[in-house]
């Protein structure tokens, strides 16, 4: 997740592809590998390993390590860096299991809030992979309860921010696609607000964050 490497990956993928066309499997994984590696969060990252476990494979590995190679030979140190970030984590991911995640899903959060953290972006990941009712249901609950947690102000700002807009976006949802309440859009405008003030204007996350609670307002 966290790919934040500039428009120079698009080449870095492209000249990938074309290590691998004339192996079939192998062009299967750098796919796979590029929707591990541009997942837009951590979290979304794991998810996304465990619905597709051949990413743990010493092949993709080896896709991972091609990619870090490419992007070093063009000079793209930070695609070479996420590229990296990556890799190592699969490789823990191999020895320690989901738990190999948990530092980079909830990095500052307090011990005590951090299971319930974890649970919520799990639970979060699990609605936007199945939207449903009953997931709504789950990832709400999970999510305000972090919101509520005595712990929650230790949090750093970015990562306030971010559970802030996905509370909002979960009660935003639950209300125009799953038969909410009215209730749950005046939550989600309060969510969406919040996420908006944890962010300094100058934020990169702002603009977007701004403009989800513009569409519930």
């Amino acid at each position: 997740g966290l790919a934040s490497y500039d428009g120079r990956r698009s080449a870095v993928w492209a000249e990938g592809a074309g290590l691998v066309t004339r192996a079939p499997r192998r062009s299967r994984l750098v796919a796979l590998v590029q929707r591990f590696v541009e997942a837009d969060s951590w979290a979304a990252s794991r998810a996304f390993l465990e619905r597709h476990t051949v990413l743990l494979s010493d092949e993709a590995g080896d896709v991972l390590t091609d990619l870090h190679a490419l992007a070093s030979a063009r000079g793209d140190s930070a695609a070479a860096r996420t590229f990296e970030a990556h890799r190592a984590v699969l490789r823990r991911y191999r020895e320690l299991g989901a738990t190999a995640f948990d530092e980079l899903i909830a990095p500052g959060v307090p011990a005590a809030l951090r299971p319930g953290w974890l649970a919520a972006e799990a639970a979060y990941e699990r609605y936007r992979a199945r939207p449903s009712r009953a997931a709504a249901d789950a990832a709400v609950h999970a999510v305000m309860a972090v919101l509520r947690h005595d712990g929650f102000a230790a949090v750093p700002a970015a990562a306030r921010a971010g559970m802030h807009q996905a509370a909002g976006t979960l009660l935003g949802e639950r209300f125009q696609r799953h038969g909410g309440s009215a209730a749950d859009l005046d939550a989600a405008v309060s969510c969406f607000t919040a996420a908006v003030q944890e962010l300094a204007d100058d934020a990169p996350d702002r603009p977007s964050y701004a403009s989800a609670l513009g569409n519930v307002l």
